[in-house]
């Protein structure tokens, strides 16, 4: 009987165990530093940084700080949105009713920073491809009046 639980993690290779972990623990809470993992194929992965996040079908994924290139320009957009409000300590409805610790809002930051320079040297490279011809401008007017 497999049961579905809202907290699983999916990825597209099998987990088959977890060979290490180190948490770190801080007054009353534990916060996952890192974890060793064996996939389908026999290798380990580590993972260090990273967050978790409900895709559109509402399963947890894991993104990690390194993988951004990944994701789309919209997925790493709405995330950025909701770690800001993480990072800000905004009450949304649609977080989680808890209070958000200094190493929640700290990693939050982190993985801002990284989406914002991965969204930063996205739109710096399709801009140069418009300018060079490999992409058509488009309604892209402001791009045009700059280049001319």
């Amino acid at each position: 009987s497999h049961t579905v639980s809202r907290h699983d993690v999916y990825f597209r290779k099998r987990i088959i165990a977890i060979t290490h972990v180190k948490i770190m623990k801080w007054y009353d809470y534990e916060y996952l530093e890192k974890i060793e993992v064996r996939r389908e194929d026999q290798t380990l992965h580590m993972f260090k940084e990273g967050i978790i996040y409900l895709d559109k079908l509402k399963r947890n994924r894991l993104m990690r700080s390194d993988e951004l290139y990944k994701f789309s320009d919209g997925t790493l957009t709405s995330i950025r949105t909701v770690l800001q409000d993480i990072a800000f300590d905004l009450r949304m409805e649609y977080l989680p009713k808890r209070k958000w610790s200094e190493r929640d809002r700290t990693t939050s930051r982190i993985m801002i920073k990284a989406i914002d320079k991965h969204l930063y040297e996205r739109r710096l490279m399709r801009n140069l491809e418009k300018s060079v011809g490999g992409r058509e401008y488009g309604e892209d007017f402001r791009l045009l009046e700059r280049i001319i």
